[in-house]
């Protein structure tokens, strides 16, 4: 899963029209600490998920700044959609983006 709860990515031009991000006016309905999730855009779904933190495995992280455009425009904009689900597959310690 690629996601982010950066509202600098979100709520930029970009986020909006590129991410079809959608905001909510109404408050988060679950106490995600209690819980053990978090809740995060995803990125490829395009909409919010609740995300276990009791399996959940970082595979890996990038600032939510001026890097993130880039990256997203060159490796994961230009993606057809069996290569997002294998994206989606990785398994640990696999390189996202093999040379």
């Amino acid at each position: 899963m690629l996601c982010t709860n950066s509202y600098e990515i979100l709520r930029s031009e970009n986020g909006l029209r590129t991410l079809q991000y959608q905001g909510s006016l109404e408050p988060k309905k679950i106490n995600e600490r209690q819980h053990n999730i978090v809740v995060a855009w995803d990125i490829f779904m395009q909409s919010y998920r609740n995300i276990s933190m009791d399996m959940c495995y970082l595979v890996q992280q990038m600032p939510a700044d001026d890097t993130f455009w880039p990256f997203f425009n060159e490796k994961i904009y230009p993606m057809s959609a069996n290569e997002k689900m294998r994206y989606m597959d990785i398994e640990l310690n696999l390189d996202p983006f093999p040379k």
